[in-house]
């Protein structure tokens, strides 16, 4: 059969779920209401946990050093992903394609288009901050045993 190496299927890992992130990122669901203040999360909160963790094993293998190297790496592929989808959406659509053409162009671009007032804007991320912040803490006790397991994995094959 083949064999992957496990230091870079988990950097592939924590790519994929970095790119996930940028492309399905953009749907919004509530979750609550803070009296007036309404709080939102992205479908991507459900793949965060799975981004820190993976993050985490390297950090605790290879070091701080190597783990910033991972996180630029992705940090390069959400700017490629974005001039390509740029590019893609300026590109005129073929007659087959031509119905779908905004929903498409619309779908790629939602979450880099802040077209609302500036405090809406702010209003609307600060509404996502913070269920991002109460998942990191709650997260933070489950996944530690997950990562020391990761740690374990990871490390039989350094």
């Amino acid at each position: 059969m083949f064999k992957i190496q496990k230091l870079d299927f988990l950097i592939a890992f924590y790519i994929t779920c970095v790119m996930i992130s940028e492309l399905m990122g953009a749907k919004t669901f509530p979750i609550a209401t803070l009296g007036s203040f309404p709080l939102h999360a992205t479908v991507v909160i459900f793949i965060l946990p799975f981004i820190y963790a993976a993050n985490d094993i390297i950090v605790e293998v290879f070091g701080k050093e190597r783990a910033q190297s991972v996180v630029r790496s992705s940090l390069v592929m959400i700017f490629f992903l974005l001039l390509f989808s740029l590019l893609a959406t300026a590109l005129p659509p073929s007659a087959r394609f031509a119905q779908t053409n905004t929903a498409y162009n619309t779908m790629t671009l939602a979450f880099y288009a802040l077209d609302q007032s500036i405090g809406s804007n702010l209003s609307f991320i600060a509404g996502l901050a913070i269920p991002y912040w109460l998942l990191r803490c709650c997260m933070s006790i489950i996944e530690t045993p997950l990562v020391y397991l990761g740690v374990k994995w990871l490390k039989k094959e350094k």
